[in-house]
């Protein structure tokens, strides 16, 4: 291998690093979504965000916006960041 073919492959491993960082911080955004729409339905602001998790909202309304529906929501949150 050549210094040229070296530079370019590693040139491409750094910018599909970035690419990766950048789409995994979507599931950040999301999770914080969750959450806060939890914090809004909790207040009684009447707020809501379009992205979050849906199985939050299913949650609330299982339990009846409750304390158990927050705890139940941080976990989900939690363990969606944990497997992105």
């Amino acid at each position: 291998m050549n210094v040229e073919n070296v530079e370019k492959d590693v040139e491409i491993r750094i910018r599909t690093e970035n690419e990766y960082k950048s789409g995994a911080s979507w599931f950040y955004w999301i999770a914080a979504m969750s959450i806060i729409n939890e914090a809004f339905l909790q207040t009684h602001i009447g707020w809501n965000f379009a992205i979050g998790l849906g199985i939050t909202q299913v949650i609330n309304v299982l339990f009846r916006n409750s304390i158990v529906s927050s705890v139940v929501t941080l976990i989900l949150s939690g363990i969606f960041l944990e497997t992105s």
